[in-house]
């Protein structure tokens, strides 16, 4: 891969850089110590990132529901919770400590207004419950969550720099200009190389 410089003045300067570009879909996990900026686009779906700045390892993942079940199989990259434990047996298994990972939240939007939601619209209000479980199983590992941007109205893409662990935000725009930088921006991301047998987990180093 390209040596990259570690930092980046802001994140336009890194998008027109020749680093290499990936993007997170529903369902994957990702977990590197390879630069690369890494981008993913959120709604009601989470987001959690790791970062350990010692050993440059940064994980991530693009989750669609909050808790598994029985009939998950081996797609435990869609759940909240079990690509949580996914991400965090990559941890373990490199002996880092918790208290060492930068972890942040991001997502779980929710297209009814919050404060006048009906009790069906709280019900099937999937945002609310994916960052709720988020939350309490990061708790239950003992992480501390660093920064976080979740709810609202409108959906976000994010942004992931491996190297410096740092993340933007950018919220969606339905103006023509903000469409348009957004297809500009399509064809610079690559999907991201799935290993067979790893249902939708990237292993990459």
């Amino acid at each position: 891969m390209t040596a990259m410089p570690e930092l980046f003045p802001n994140l336009n300067d890194i998008l027109s850089s020749p680093i290499e570009k990936f993007e997170l879909g529903i369902g994957e996990c990702v977990f590197t110590n390879a630069p690369m900026l890494i981008r993913t686009v959120l709604g009601s779906c989470v987001c959690v990132t790791f970062f350990h700045a010692p050993n440059r390892f940064f994980g991530a993942f693009h989750a669609v529901m909050p808790e598994a079940d029985i009939s998950t199989g081996t797609q435990f990259c869609k759940f909240v919770d079990t690509a949580i434990s996914s991400v965090v047996f990559r941890f373990v298994q490199r002996d880092i400590p918790f208290d060492d990972v930068v972890v942040k939240l991001f997502g779980g939007t929710n297209k009814f207004s919050s404060q006048n939601q009906t009790a069906t619209q709280k019900l099937l209000d999937v945002g609310m419950k994916n960052v709720a479980v988020a939350k309490a199983h990061l708790k239950n590992y003992g992480f501390r969550l660093r920064a976080q941007d979740v709810r609202g109205e409108v959906g976000r893409t994010l942004y992931f720099h491996t190297v410096t662990g740092d993340v933007w935000v950018k919220k969606h725009q339905s103006t023509l200009p903000g469409r348009m930088a957004a297809m500009r921006e399509e064809n610079a991301f690559h999907h991201l190389p799935i290993k067979k047998g790893e249902c939708r987990y990237v292993d990459i180093r």
